[in-house]
C-alpha cells in the first residue's frame, strides 16, 4: 500500500511539474507574443508620424507615399534597418526644403551616403549620424571643418580625403578653404556624392 501511494505521489508530482513548465511556456509565449506586438504597434506609429512629415515637406501624399517606398528598397537592398534610415531622410529632406536646396542633389548625396555606409558595413546609427552632419552642412550653407573632419569624419572613414578630391584639392587646401570659410555645401556635396559613388563602386543610385 505504502509502494502505492508513493508511486501515486510520484507520478502527481510529475503531472504537476509538466503542468507548471507547459504554463510557464505558455506565458513566455504570451509574453513574447505581446512584445512583438508592441514593437510592430511602435514601428508603425513612427512610420506613420515619417510619412505625415514627408507629405508636409513635400507638400504632396503622393511624393510622399513615393519616396517611403524607394526609403524601404534601399533600406532592405543595403541591409539598414528601415525607420531609422526614413526617419534620417524626413530630417535630411526637410533641412533640404528650408534651406532650398535642390531635391535631385539632396537624394543623391542621401542615396551615396547610405551606399558608402553600407560597403563600410557602418551600423545603422553611424549611417544617420553621417547624413546628420550633412544635413548641419545643407542648413548653413557654409561647410566647417567640424562637420566635414569631425562629425562625417568620424563615422564615414576617409570622408574628408573623398571631399578633397572631390573638390579638385589637397586635404592641405581643403583644410585652408574651410577655414576661410569658402567651402559651399551646395558646391561639395553634389561633388562629394559623386566622388563617394567612384570610391565605393555605387555607379548607380538604385531606387
Amino acid at each position: 500500500s505504502m509502494g502505492i501511494n508513493q508511486n501515486t505521489s510520484r507520478g502527481f508530482t510529475g503531472v504537476l511539474s509538466t503542468i507548471t513548465s507547459s504554463l510557464s511556456g505558455m506565458a513566455a509565449g504570451f509574453l513574447s507574443a505581446t512584445a512583438l506586438i508592441s514593437n510592430a504597434f511602435t514601428t508603425a506609429l513612427k512610420t506613420d508620424a515619417i510619412k505625415t512629415s514627408l507629405e508636409f515637406t513635400f507638400s504632396s501624399v503622393d511624393v510622399a507615399k513615393q519616396k517611403m517606398n524607394d526609403l524601404r528598397k534601399t533600406a532592405d537592398r543595403l541591409g539598414l534597418e528601415y525607420t531609422s534610415l526614413a526617419d534620417a531622410y524626413r530630417s535630411f529632406a526637410g533641412a533640404a526644403v528650408a534651406s532650398n536646396f535642390p531635391m535631385k542633389d539632396t537624394d543623391k548625396i542621401f542615396n551615396a551616403v547610405a551606399n558608402a555606409g553600407a560597403k563600410l558595413k557602418l551600423t545603422s546609427d553611424q549611417v544617420t549620424g553621417a547624413l546628420t552632419a550633412l544635413q548641419q552642412m545643407i542648413s548653413k550653407g557654409t561647410v566647417q571643418s567640424e562637420e566635414l573632419r569631425g562629425q562625417l569624419g568620424e563615422r564615414l572613414p576617409g570622408a574628408f580625403a573623398i571631399a578633397a578630391r572631390a573638390m579638385g584639392v589637397t586635404q592641405i587646401e581643403l583644410g585652408k578653404l574651410l577655414k576661410d570659410g569658402k567651402v559651399m555645401a551646395a558646391d561639395l556635396l553634389p561633388k562629394l556624392a559623386n566622388e563617394l559613388d567612384k570610391t565605393f563602386s555605387n555607379d548607380k543610385n538604385e531606387n
